[in-house]
C-alpha cells in the first residue's frame, strides 16, 4: 500500500467534491417518492469519505486499511446504483457524478492495488 501523502489528499478531495455533487442531485429528486432515493443516496455518499478516512489512516493495520477501503468501493457501487436508479426514473442525469465515483474508485486501487485483486476475484465468484 502506498503511503503517498499526496494521493491521500487527493482522494479525500475528490471523495468531498462527490459527496457535494450527490447533495446537489437529491434536491432534485421528489421528496416522498416510493424508492426513497434521495434519502439512500445521500446516506451512502456520506459514509464514502469516513470509510476511506480509516481507510488511509497511518495508524491503521494493513488488514484494517484494505477492508475499509473495500467498504468504501463497495458503497461507491451503492451510489452508483442509486444514481442509475434516479436517471431511469428520470430524475436527474447522472454521468458527471458516475465519472466522479469511477475516479474516486481509481484513486483508491492506485493506493490500495490489493482492492482490484479482491474485486476480481469477487467478481468471479458472483459470474459462476
Amino acid at each position: 500500500m502506498k503511503d503517498s501523502g499526496f494521493n491521500n489528499d487527493k482522494i479525500k478531495e475528490k471523495t468531498q467534491e462527490l459527496v457535494s455533487s450527490i447533495n446537489l442531485i437529491t434536491q432534485k429528486i421528489p421528496n416522498g417518492q416510493i424508492y426513497q432515493i434521495a434519502e439512500k443516496l445521500r446516506k451512502s455518499a456520506d459514509s464514502v469519505p469516513k470509510y476511506i478516512e480509516l481507510g488511509l489512516n497511518e495508524n491503521a493495520r494493513k488488514y484494517d486499511k484494505i477492508r475499509f477501503l473495500i467498504m468504501a468501493n463497495s458503497v461507491l457501487e451503492d451510489c452508483r446504483t442509486y444514481l442509475s436508479l434516479a436517471e431511469t426514473l428520470k430524475y436527474a442525469y447522472t454521468k458527471d457524478i458516475i465519472e466522479q465515483i469511477n475516479s474516486v474508485n481509481d484513486l483508491i486501487a492506485d493506493d490500495c492495488p490489493a482492492i482490484n485483486i479482491i474485486s476480481k476475484k469477487l467478481e468471479d465468484i458472483n459470474n459462476q
